[in-house]
């Protein structure tokens, strides 16, 4: 489980597609541009670019895209730029990061000797 919380971007100004709050879908999503889910969403995201999670959203997929900004609950597989609070149940290592649960930890692979 990935969790993460914190307050996405109000201006909806460029988003290209919305899952409003009381909706839910499943399936495969694929993108370009900004896409925000305030509803329930299950199944698999890709993309370039930006998915908002709002505060009353609920997303269980594995995700794979540019940059996340969560404020609702994200549980999954996430490749992703992080914006917000992020915390796992269990180890994960990715591009030299290292996330325990509670607290996270960069460490460098190259280092002088």
């Amino acid at each position: 489980m990935f969790s993460m919380r914190a307050k996405p971007p109000q201006d909806d100004g460029d988003i290209r597609a919305f899952l409003g709050e009381g909706t839910s879908f499943s399936g495969t999503l694929q993108f370009e541009g900004a896409v925000r889910v305030d509803g329930q969403f299950e199944g698999n995201v890709s993309g370039s670019d930006l998915l908002i999670v709002g505060e009353t959203a609920a997303v269980l997929a594995n995700i794979q895209i540019g940059s996340l900004v969560a404020g609702g609950r994200v549980e999954g597989n996430v490749t992703a730029r992080i914006a917000g609070r992020a915390s796992t149940d269990g180890p994960s290592i990715r591009n030299h990061q290292n996330i325990k649960p509670g607290r996270a930890r960069r460490s460098d692979s190259q280092r002088q000797l």
